[in-house]
């Protein structure tokens, strides 16, 4: 298992330039890591890995592909700690966790 910066979670997918380099380490073409960013970026629903539809990509990925990323970076750059909404349904306060483990209300 790799070991991380950050405790908490695998860099993000969204740091281009380590998906790059990472995925030359695999011999993986850069073409695949800019059709999965294009779909993650069209699909803000997805938050884990195994939300991924990959037969959607534009590109036929690698077989070794899905489960290097699991291991290797997380989806999102953040992450909703928690989120309370007002008892009248007007207002919802959103906690956002940062990478590096900070929140922001």
């Amino acid at each position: 298992r790799r070991k991380f910066a950050s405790a908490s979670r695998p860099p993000s997918v969204w740091d281009v330039d380590h998906l790059r380099r990472e995925l030359e380490t695999i011999d993986v073409d850069w073409r695949h890591g800019e059709a999965l960013l294009t779909y993650l970026a069209h699909h803000p629903e997805v938050t884990t890995w195994a939300d991924v539809n990959w037969a959607a990509l534009k590109r036929r990925v690698p077989q070794k592909l899905p489960s290097f990323l699991e291991d290797a970076f997380s989806v999102r750059s953040t992450r909703v700690a928690s989120r309370h909404d007002s008892k009248d349904g007007t207002t919802t306060k959103v906690v956002v966790e940062l990478r590096d483990g900070a929140e922001v209300e």
